[in-house]
């Protein structure tokens, strides 16, 4: 993301450049006020909002104004989602430079026919992912279904103690392997994606799909365009801790439609979301590129 390095490839030959996260529009803290709100401010002075030192946030405010200018320079531009398409246009992308692609999800065996005895909170362990959220949700829930907490980051001792003072409400596992995840993902009832701020995509909603796991998500960035309310799970306004607790407890009640939203998920991945598909439409451009430049 350094400008002087975009340039320098930009100028070296036809590039393309892929953009995972808000860097590019967003200067703060990824699309959230400082309140922890949705911010549906374009990129501007109302930015410096953001900000504890004006001196710090107009540094930050410039140096993505020139990450954008060396966007200028590239032949397309690649991002994970149409809300960041629509991000970037905001900020005056030509919109015919920009492609969407999202990362692909591998499917894994289907899961034993075991019972799933717990929701899971899985990612890095930060505020904006909507941790308080969803310790509050697990307090709210009615059926007597567990929450497992699975990653790191600056909130794992907070919610390590937090699980021991629990009783059996809370389960706190820590970091975890692709491997240990992937069974924790298959052995949950749900997954919860409680997140405050604008994923870009949201990929562990989609890997929980591809173990037949249902999505409880906040209906933040990117999320939307894989999450359908009612067949793969539930959408949620982000920052309602009741409205997630209603959600998962409508899965715990309802098991077998909750089988059926992982189901039809798991398959929505693997028509979608398959490796090879999409590396073959990268592939294709990439060729694009190097047809431009050498027509």
């Amino acid at each position: 993301m350094d400008p002087a390095l975009l340039d320098l490839a930009a100028a070296g030959a036809p590039t393309v450049m892929t953009v995972q996260d808000h860097r590019l529009f967003c200067p703060g803290r990824g699309k959230l006020t400082p309140d922890g709100r949705p911010c549906a401010e374009p990129l501007g002075e109302s930015c410096l909002a953001c900000f504890d030192q004006p001196d710090y946030g107009r540094r930050m405010l410039a140096l993505t104004r020139r990450r954008l200018d060396a966007l200028g320079g590239m032949a397309q531009v690649l991002v994970l989602s149409r809300y960041m398409a629509r991000e970037l246009a905001l900020t005056g992308v030509d919109p015919e430079r920009i492609r969407v692609l999202p990362p692909p999800v591998d499917l894994p065996p289907a899961a034993p026919g075991r019972g799933r005895g717990y929701h899971l909170l899985a990612g890095r362990l930060v505020g904006r992912k909507g941790v308080a959220q969803a310790l509050e949700a697990a307090k709210l829930l009615k059926h007597p279904v567990p929450l497992r907490i699975a990653g790191d980051g600056p909130l794992a001792g907070e919610l390590a103690q937090a699980a021991q003072a629990s009783g059996a409400r809370l389960h706190f596992e820590g970091w975890a392997d692709r491997a240990r995840m992937s069974r924790l993902l298959s052995g949950a009832l749900s997954l919860w994606l409680p997140s405050l701020w604008a994923e870009p995509w949201g990929i562990v909603g989609l890997e929980a799909l591809a173990q037949g796991t249902p999505v409880v998500g906040a209906d933040v960035g990117g999320v939307a365009e894989w999450l359908r309310p009612g067949e793969h799970g539930h959408l949620v306004p982000p920052g309602d801790a009741p409205a997630l607790a209603r959600a998962a407890d409508a899965l715990a009640a309802d098991p077998d439609g909750a089988r059926r939203m992982g189901r039809a998920g798991r398959a929505w991945v693997a028509r979608h979301m398959k490796r090879e598909d999409l590396m073959e439409r990268l592939g294709e451009i990439y060729q694009q590129v190097l047809d431009r430049e050498a027509a």
